[in-house]
């Protein structure tokens, strides 16, 4: 297992994809699953997962709360 980043100064959609086209360039098969938030950046994930054959996890939000 490993974890692997890229910082994407430009969020959109299109930029997002082009990084990880990069990613999949380097890693290919080796990926099996990438973990995005909720962020319009990854508003076209299901080309990536459709091209690449890799399934996209999108992580729950977490809620602060007070603590009694």
């Amino acid at each position: 297992m490993f974890i692997t980043a890229l910082k994407v100064t430009n969020p959109t959609s299109e930029a997002s994809n082009t990084a990880f086209d990069s990613i999949m360039e380097v890693f290919g098969s080796q990926v099996k699953s990438i973990t995005v938030d909720h962020g319009k950046e990854f508003s076209n994930h299901q080309v990536l997962e459709d091209k690449c054959n890799v399934m996209f996890i999108s992580g729950m939000p977490i809620y602060h709360g007070t603590w009694l």
